[in-house]
């Protein structure tokens, strides 16, 4: 893909799970805050595409995420990951270590709550209609049932 320059320009990718470390050097902006989204509709009302990497968080159930496992946030490095800025020697997507998508940008919907349980909501058109409403046109939901299979997830 990175031979053929996709590398996910003008994309927006939703990622719903535990919580994203926005601060961490593969989402960090110091120059554009973040639109937390707190109400429970599906509008996005005030995403910000100038943001480096995040356009919109939704806090479904808190915004942050747990330091106990970090799932959110390796998920979302996995998508669309990218340290650009970073002033990493060698500057080039693989020293960066970026995500399959460093150049697209992120939704995010944080599901995650105490012990990195997932509180997904009872009718799922609630986090991805958001999602869409905001721009992305690509979701990934990185979810499993827990043990043993508490999760209605299947």
């Amino acid at each position: 893909m990175y031979a053929n320059s996709i590398f996910g320009t003008n994309q927006i990718v939703s990622v719903d799970d535990t919580g994203l470390d926005w601060d961490n050097i593969y989402y960090r902006d110091n120059s554009q805050p973040i639109y937390y989204d707190k109400d429970s509709d599906t509008i996005c009302e005030s995403p910000n595409y100038l943001h480096r990497k995040v356009v919109a968080y939704n806090a479904y159930y808190d915004t942050f995420d747990l330091n106990s496992s970090g799932h959110g946030t390796h998920t979302s490095g996995s998508v669309a990951g990218d340290s650009l800025g970073s002033n990493f020697p060698g500057d080039t997507i693989i020293s960066r270590a970026a995500g399959m998508a460093p150049n697209a940008k992120l939704m995010f919907v944080d599901l995650g709550g105490a012990g990195d349980g997932l509180y997904t909501p009872l009718d799922y058109n609630r986090i991805y209609t958001w999602a869409y409403n905001g721009g992305a046109r690509i979701t990934s939901s990185s979810w499993g049932p827990g043990a043993p299979a508490a999760s209605s997830y299947t």
